[in-house]
C-alpha cells in the first residue's frame, strides 16, 4: 500500500498536506516536559488519560487518568505540570474519555455539562461524571440501572453533532463491542441504553471516535486497527487501517485523534510491543505519517509499554501548540506506573524530519 507523509505546518492550528514518499520506519525521539507521581499500587495499575480543556481559563485545564487497582481504584486528576489535584475513589476504572456540552436537565433547567465517562471493570458498567470546571472536580451523575454482560475493558465516547446524541463504546477481552447511548433521565442523572453490539474478533481495548467524520477506530490488540461507522445503524462493515507488522508491534493499545483544520489531522496509536507511537493521517485513506518514541533525557524518563494515550490541539500553558499524554508502565522513581506530558510542537518537528 502506498504511504503518505504529512508535513506539519506549525502556524496556529496545525494543518496537513499529503505527498507520496518511500516507506520508512525511522523512529523519532521526543522528550517529556512533565510527569505525574508514580502509582502507589506499582506497575500496570494506572492506565488511560483524557485531557480536559477549560475554554474559559486554560490554566485550569487538567488531565483525568484511570486507576484499575483492586484496592486503590478510581480516577486521578492532575494539573498541567503533572501534580495531583484530586482523586475520585470509585473502583476499578480502566479507560476514560470526555465530551463537552451534554444537555442535562437540572433544577435550573437545561444545563450544558461536560462529561467524563470511564469503564468500570468491577461493576460491569460505566461511571458517568459531570465536570465542575472551576473547582476541578467530578460529580457522579450515573443512573445505576445498566450493566454489560461482560467486564468492559476499554472504551471511548462519540458525539453525533447532527442529532446531538452522545454514545459510549465499551470494548472487551473477548472482542465484543457494545455501543450505548447516554440518556438524560430528567433527574440530574444519566443512564446508558444499549443500541448496538458487534464482534471485532479477539481482545480489544483501545478505541477512539471521530466526531466530525463519524468514524470509529478500534484496536484489536494482536491483529490490526479497524475502522467502523460510529452510527448505531452502522453495522459490522469495517476497513483495515494497519496491521501488526511493519509499523505496529503488538499489543495495539491506546488510540487518539489530533484534530486539524478542515477535517485534517492525525490518528495516533500506542504500539506497546516496542514502546512507540505510530501516526496516520486522520483523513482516508489514513496513510502512515511517522513513528515517535518518548525517550529519556536527563532526569526525565521516557515511556515503556504504554497503554492509554490522549492528545489535544488546543493551546494550553506550557503547551502552546497542544499536549500529548502517554501512560508509562515503569517509572523507576517510586516503582509505579505514571503519565508523561509532551508538547505537540515537539512531536510535529520530529515528524517533519
Amino acid at each position: 500500500m502506498k504511504n503518505f507523509f504529512c508535513a506539519l505546518i506549525l502556524l496556529g492550528a496545525l494543518t496537513a498536506c499529503s505527498s507520496q514518499v518511500k516507506q520508512t520506519s525511522t523512529i523519532h525521539d521526543v522528550h517529556a516536559h512533565f510527569q505525574t507521581p508514580p502509582s502507589k499500587d506499582g506497575e500496570d495499575h494506572v492506565d488511560d488519560p483524557a485531557i480536559y480543556v477549560n475554554s474559559k481559563d486554560p490554566s485550569k485545564s487538567f488531565v483525568i487518568a484511570t486507576n484499575k487497582s483492586r484496592i486503590g481504584g478510581g480516577l486521578h486528576l492532575y494539573d498541567l505540570e503533572g501534580k495531583e489535584i484530586n482523586f475520585v475513589a470509585d473502583g476499578r476504572m480502566n479507560n476514560v474519555d470526555l465530551r463537552y456540552d451534554f444537555p442535562l436537565k437540572t433544577a435550573k433547567g437545561i444545563e450544558k455539562v461536560d462529561l467524563i465517562v470511564a469503564t468500570h471493570r468491577s461493576q460491569k458498567n460505566v461511571a458517568i461524571y459531570k465536570v465542575d470546571a472551576n473547582a476541578r472536580r467530578l460529580i457522579n451523575v450515573t443512573a445505576k440501572d445498566f450493566t454489560f454482560d461482560f467486564s468492559p475493558y476499554g472504551g471511548c465516547l462519540y458525539h453525533n453533532h447532527q442529532n446531538n446524541k452522545f454514545y459510549f463504546f465499551a470494548t472487551s477481552k473477548d472482542g465484543k463491542v457494545e455501543q450505548v447511548e447516554l440518556v438524560d433521565q430528567g433527574n440530574g442523572l444519566i443512564a446508558a441504553k444499549s443500541v448496538r453490539t458487534f464482534e471485532v474478533g479477539s481482545i480489544s481495548e483501545g478505541c477512539v471516535a471521530d466526531d466530525e467524520s463519524g468514524a470509529l477506530f478500534v484496536g484489536e490488540e494482536n491483529v490490526a486497527i479497524w475502522k467502523y461507522s460510529a452510527d448505531p445503524l452502522g453495522g459490522t462493515a469495517r476497513e483495515k487501517i494497519d496491521g501488526v507488522g511493519q509499523y505496529l508491534v503488538a499489543d495495539i493499545e491506546g488510540l487518539t485523534i489530533y484534530y486539524g483544520q478542515e477535517g485534517k489531522g492525525y490518528l495516533i496509536a500506542s504500539s506497546q510491543g516496542n514502546s512507540t507511537y505510530v501516526v496516520y493521517q486522520r483523513q482516508a485513506p489514513h496513510g502512515y505519517v511517522g513513528t515517535f518514541q518518548i525517550a529519556s533525557k536527563g532526569t526525565m524518563e521516557g515511556t515503556e509499554e504504554t497503554d492509554g494515550v490522549d492528545v489535544t490541539h488546543h493551546a494550553l500553558p506550557h503547551f502552546p501548540k497542544g499536549l500529548f499524554v502517554a501512560h508509562d508502565n515503569r517509572s523507576s522513581k517510586g516503582g509505579g506506573s505514571n503519565f508523561k506530558f509532551v508538547s505537540w510542537e515537539q512531536i510535529a518537528r520530529g515528524l517533519e524530519k
